[in-house]
């Protein structure tokens, strides 16, 4: 077990899906042959996703936490994970089990012939999506697509005059965790 694997999970009001995704994780991580942590990334919830975190934390040192001051978004959650893991290689996964915990087996062995350092995953089968009415959907996309097109220019001007203003604030604040961090990054 030479190798460290990280998991981020970007977590905004999970408290469900929290247990779900740590049981099948933790099923799936503890059959490889790898030493692995769990960083769950609280992005300032108000549920009870902090409370189970923590319960977590105390009964399985591999699960790390940050929890967040506010919500900063999940851009911020993944900068704090990156920022902050260990692992020889790190996955990004969701905890609503979009990215399924069962999938980091093939992943793993896909990495480690070496002709690789990144792999992703893609959805291939779109069966029971609706394709009918291209066309309709096309010319509906366009004349939205120019609507977005003009307030974007509109927005952009509001947003440089924003982001001149807030450069010097912090990417994301942290008010708890179970890992030594820096509190403002």
């Amino acid at each position: 077990m030479d190798l460290k694997l990280s998991i981020i999970v970007p977590c905004f009001n999970e408290e469900d899906s929290i247990p779900v995704f740590y049981t099948e994780a933790s099923k799936i991580l503890g059959g490889l042959d790898v030493d692995y942590e769990i960083c769950f990334i609280n992005d300032g919830s108000d549920d009870g996703t902090l409370q189970i975190l923590k319960q977590m934390s105390v009964g399985d040192e591999k699960i790390k936490y940050i929890s967040f001051s506010r919500n900063f978004g999940k851009e911020a959650a993944l900068y704090a994970g990156f920022c902050n893991v260990s692992g020889d290689y790190v996955a990004v996964m969701d905890v609503d089990m979009q990215d399924p915990p069962s999938l980091l087996p093939e992943m793993l062995d896909v990495l480690r012939t070496d002709q690789y350092d990144c792999v992703a995953t893609r959805r291939i089968d779109r069966s029971g999506e609706p394709v009918d009415g291209w066309a309709s959907t096309i010319c509906i996309m366009g004349f939205i697509g120019g609507i977005q097109l003009f307030c974007m220019g509109i927005m952009g001007q509001y947003i440089a005059k924003t982001y001149t203003e807030s450069k010097k604030r912090p990417h994301y604040i942290i008010t708890d965790s179970n890992m030594k961090v820096e509190k403002i990054k």
